[in-house]
């Protein structure tokens, strides 16, 4: 990668060489485009290879989007629609590897969620189709790529996209060859879409699942119960036949037995429960992350400077959360949303609380940096990439009792408005003008800033077109700044 510079503390220069480390340099070119030698190869994918994963029940999925993606017309697409965790988005990524021949523009995975679509855009540009024209707005970057991708046959998946407005401006451009994939947990898409059910594995292949993952003396003590639990969902029937099989592995399925009958609805704390209190560690720090984008070089950063952790100490407590699935991915990591909202949630045992509150102010501060560094440098895809790998919803860190700073919610705040994600930077100003009306100790409220405050709330609305919300912030930013600083004094 030819990006250089710091990001949040992370020193993006000879990148490539970081990856090849991590993940052994056979998977570099293909996964990041970019060689041993780092130099910038024009096509590739950034979907990793399924390390082993039996896919099974799934075959009629595959022809039936190859048909669909062959009668779609340029500027639509095929939309896999499911339950989550049902596997839509590993259909999608299977599909590109088994079929990558046909797309010599290659095949590439995009979040297509908000803003974080323009962003995944922009990356790929720069690393696979040599873009360097990160002085422009990420939009402008983004449309960029996809004139680069159009001009051969190429894939394109939005993965959890929660509607059509989502992906709507980061469609291909008439006249380009570019297949696209949609995952999402919404059925009903307009009319020119071709929509496509992911159904619940049946029991018959659930039980082949457990086979091939856990084998025959698993599946013959625990297969009526994991398919039960799982419910034909494999984010919950694969983490737990893969921990069965390690328990065997080590002799543990006595154990491990009276823990599956006794947690007919717990298959993610069973997963959980079976990991060594340093992989629990890593999960949590993890299920403070962007689950779709977690970064393993940021992750490693997080543990090192929080608990001290080095280089081994993480691979040791990264291997079983790998093994288990329970994390999926190379340089960049993925915890599927069903597992990290029950990270969010799970229970803390005495012994990693003090731990956990000091990953958790480290967490808060990288985050804060991250944010500056992307204010700053609004059009640096890198860095808009960095901070989008953090949760960037207030409530999820109040939520494990982190304390953010004061200045937090001003600093992320406009962080996310240079890259137009309103709808995220919204709630973090309406915590500034709480805090604003609460004065200083004293009591005393500088209504000059909580006239900004209050504007910034506003221009939230009115950049999302909810022009009535706005209105009253608008009206009420006015009031406090005719009454001017701490001091009495009016920025006319």
């Amino acid at each position: 990668m030819t990006t250089s510079g710091q990001s949040g503390g992370v020193d993006f220069s000879g990148r490539a060489e970081k990856v090849a480390d991590l993940v052994g340099r056979d998977k570099v070119t293909n996964y990041y485009g970019v060689s041993p030698e780092g130099a910038s190869t024009p096509r590739g994918t950034n979907i990793e290879a399924r390390r082993g994963l039996p896919i099974l029940g799934r075959d009629d999925d595959f022809d039936r989007i190859k048909e669909e993606l062959a009668e779609t017309p340029n500027g639509s697409g095929v939309v896999l629609h499911g339950p989550p965790g049902v596997g839509k988005s590993e259909l999608a990524r299977e599909f590109a590897r088994r079929n990558l021949g046909n797309y010599p523009g290659g095949a590439f995975m995009v979040d297509g969620a908000g803003r974080a679509t323009a962003v995944d855009l922009a990356r790929i540009g720069r690393v696979f189709f040599g873009a360097s024209s990160s002085d422009l707005p990420l939009d402008e970057q983004a449309l960029q790529t996809l004139g680069a991708i159009g001009r051969d046959p190429a894939l394109l998946i939005y993965d959890n996209a929660s509607d059509e407005t989502d992906v709507s401006p980061w469609l291909p451009r008439a006249g380009a060859s570019t297949h696209v994939i949609i995952t999402t947990t919404r059925r009903y898409w307009p009319v020119g879409w071709r929509t496509s059910p992911v159904e619940p594995l049946d029991d018959g292949v659930c039980r082949e699942l457990v086979v091939q993952i856990a084998g025959e003396d698993v599946a013959g003590r625990f297969a009526d119960q994991l398919i039960k639990q799982a419910g034909g969902l494999p984010i919950q029937l694969v983490p737990q036949a893969k921990s069965l099989a390690l328990d065997a592995k080590r002799s543990r399925l006595n154990r491990a037995q009276l823990q599956v009958s006794s947690e007919a609805e717990g298959s993610y704390l069973s997963v959980y429960q079976r990991h060594d209190e340093k992989s629990q560690l890593l999960l949590h720090a993890a299920g403070l992350l962007n689950p779709q984008r977690i970064s393993q070089c940021e992750l490693r950063v997080q543990l090192a400077q929080a608990l001290g952790w080095s280089d081994q100490a993480f691979d040791d407590a990264l291997g079983p959360c790998l093994e288990s699935y329970s994390l999926e991915g190379d340089a960049d990591l993925r915890m599927h949303q069903l597992f990290a909202e029950f990270m969010r949630d799970a229970p803390v045992s005495s012994a990693l609380d003090p731990s956990l509150k000091e990953l958790g102010r480290v967490q808060a501060l990288r985050l804060l940096d991250a944010a500056k560094d992307l204010a700053g440098q609004p059009n640096r895809a890198d860095l808009a990439a960095h901070l989008l790998g953090f949760s960037i919803a207030p409530d999820q860190w109040t939520r494990r009792g982190i304390e953010l700073p004061d200045d937090a919610q001003r600093i992320v705040g406009r962080a996310l408005i240079e890259i137009g994600e309103f709808a995220q930077a919204l709630p973090w100003y309406e915590r500034e003008v709480a805090a604003a009306e609460q004065g200083d100790v004293h009591g005393c409220v500088d209504h000059h800033s909580l006239g900004l405050s209050l504007h910034h709330v506003g221009y939230c609305h009115s950049s999302l077109g909810n022009f009535d919300a706005a209105l009253p912030w608008y009206e009420r930013a006015v009031s406090a700044a005719e009454q001017g600083d701490g001091h009495g004094r009016v920025d006319h």
